[in-house]
């Protein structure tokens, strides 16, 4: 009966699983330090990637949150808009153009949190807070 050569694949299948090259088993100190390296190695592999998708979570998380702060903001406009309660025309200007300027906002912060780019998401939803809040401020102005 023939033998085959074992190839490179082979040595690292033994190698991995702790047989010699006879066949033998590895002696149990050895085969324990394989075993705690893998288990070391794929627990760090599971936690890079499951704290990555934690941030990702949170990321989004935070532009909803900034999407419903600016879509209350549009709803507390529009409310004084239709009773006629808007103290002028100028502050009703200023309001829309605000809004539009969240609306973009949001888009560039969906755009940073793909990118990555934590510090510029940050900025961005820290924009669309003030802004959020200076146009609820100014639709709750009344006439004088």
């Amino acid at each position: 009966m023939k033998r085959f050569r074992e190839g490179e694949g082979m040595k690292k299948y033994k190698a991995l699983f702790g047989l010699k090259k006879s066949g033998e088993k590895m002696n149990t100190q050895k085969k324990w330090k394989k075993t705690a390296s893998l288990f070391f190695f794929f627990g760090l592999l599971i936690l890079i990637v499951a704290t990555e998708g934690w941030s990702h979570a949170g990321s989004l998380k935070s532009i909803q949150v900034a999407q419903k702060r600016v879509d209350h903001a549009w709803e507390v406009y529009h409310t004084a808009a239709l009773s006629g309660t808007l103290a002028s025309p100028e502050i009703q200007m200023r309001i829309e153009k605000d809004l539009h300027l969240a609306r973009t906002r949001l888009v560039e912060a969906r755009d940073a949190k793909e990118a990555k780019q934590k510090q510029m998401l940050r900025e961005k939803l820290d924009e669309i807070e003030s802004i959020t809040e200076r146009v609820i401020m100014d639709s709750q102005e009344q006439k004088r």
